[in-house]
């Protein structure tokens, strides 16, 4: 396998936690409302009992919900860095390997958002030659670079024209 692509399997462990996640989430919400929507009952014995029961099945769904969203945590992260990548296996090289693609992809968000901002840093102004000949030498005359970084600088702008 390629270092700049991810891998089937990892693939389905994202999309299956991202399920598992989202599955959970509604096991939430879908318990909050039904809380919010139980009846309040007569203050007999027989209500008092099955207000305790409605409860305690919602309390076990609040739970299941919660370990599923763990679950689909846990999974979507071994998908997006793989093992090593979330620390499961103790390897640098193995963690670099498996952190690659997602780390290629943040710098080519990076490169891009500067590209559309116009935002060269490269170090290098965009200057024709003999424009970057002048600047240096005014900077010479003007007292701001001394003569070895006015002969090091010319000589980079001599080799980089």
């Amino acid at each position: 396998m390629d270092h700049g692509q991810i891998s089937d399997s990892r693939k389905l462990l994202y999309y299956v936690g991202m399920a598992l996640t989202g599955v959970g989430g509604l096991l939430c919400i879908g318990n909050l409302i039904s809380s919010a929507s139980v009846p309040i009952t007569s203050p007999s014995f027989e209500g008092i009992l099955e207000a305790q029961e409605t409860n305690q099945r919602m309390s076990i769904v609040a739970i299941i919900a919660i370990g599923i969203i763990v679950v689909g945590g846990v999974l979507t992260a071994l998908g997006r860095a793989g093992f090593a990548g979330a620390g499961l296996v103790l390897d640098p090289e193995h963690t670099r390997k498996d952190v690659a693609p997602c780390s290629r992809l943040s710098g080519g968000i990076l490169a891009d958002t500067l590209d559309e901002a116009k935002i060269d840093l490269s170090g290098q102004p965009d200057l024709p030659f003999d424009k970057r000949l002048r600047r240096l030498e005014q900077l010479r005359k003007d007292g701001l670079v001394t003569e070895a970084e006015y002969a090091v600088t010319l000589a980079r702008i001599i080799k980089d024209a």
